[in-house]
């Protein structure tokens, strides 16, 4: 069992608790309803947290990524409806809040959702520039990092990634991904990265602490397989830079030389 699958086998039941009280102090706002049926809903709340992810971690599905993704958007959900629990209950300390009000705090948390959503899997690029001395030209890099490989950005977000790269490959000269190309909520097979081989740019990658999760090698050899360039701890040249691959540590590393 993974790091991470145990980590979420952990947090379950904590998870399930708070789901209870959030559910209990949402619902009183309308009325309320039994605990019998908030517990009950907690759990399957719970049950959908762990269970998709335990069998996404050894066999990715159609079905385990969508109940991964339901399960993640409800957790920024959960989150963004505690914040407004919180308001509408201090404030109701002072003032009563006409039900009409209370209905639109709520209502707002799931409009962000889809907003959010839409935009966590829209690819943006932002143009900065950096003044480096020693370099005699200018070089175009694209950066990247936390691409978050796994149930909820799976293959569909490679292959956007892939389109990115093509529209740039005649005006950047080299492709950078500085970290967390996976997120371990799921298995990383090693085709899964197959689309960025059409990429007409090298691409550098360097593991950080999330590439552990699923197993290092898997990243590694997907990376490799789609003929990514990984610096584990190492260096390349690459006309007047030196890229420095530095690897996530869970301990001492030494740096390359």
């Amino acid at each position: 069992m993974s790091f991470r699958t145990r980590r979420i086998l952990f947090i379950t039941p904590f998870y399930m608790i708070f789901q209870f009280f959030l559910l209990k102090y949402l619902l009183m706002l309308f009325g309320g309803v039994s605990d019998v049926y908030l517990i009950i809903l907690a759990v399957v709340i719970g049950l959908l947290h762990f269970i998709p992810m335990f069998f996404e971690s050894k066999k990715s599905t159609v079905v385990g990524r969508f109940l991964t993704t339901i399960d993640g958007v409800w957790m920024w959900t959960s989150l963004m409806l505690l914040i407004d629990i919180v308001v509408i209950y201090t404030l109701g300390m002072f003032v009563k809040l006409p039900f009409e009000i209370i209905l639109g705090l709520i209502l707002i948390v799931p409009i962000l959702a889809i907003y959010n959503f839409y935009n966590a899997h829209k690819l943006v690029i932002n143009e900065k520039t950096l003044k480096l001395d020693n370099i005699e030209r200018d070089i175009d890099i694209v950066h990247l990092s936390d691409v978050h490989f796994g149930s909820v950005r799976h293959k569909k977000l490679i292959q956007s990634l892939a389109n990115k790269l093509k529209d740039l490959e005649n005006t950047c000269e080299l492709a950078i991904i500085s970290g967390d190309f996976a997120d371990g909520s799921s298995v990383v097979e090693k085709d899964d990265f197959l689309a960025l081989k059409d990429v007409n740019m090298p691409i550098i990658f360097t593991p950080g602490n999330h590439d552990f999760y699923p197993g290092i090698d898997s990243v590694i050899t997907t990376c490799k397989n789609a003929g990514i360039i990984v610096l584990d701890n190492e260096r390349k040249e690459f006309g007047d830079l030196s890229i420095f691959g530095l690897t996530f540590s869970f301990g001492d590393r030494s740096a390359p030389t």
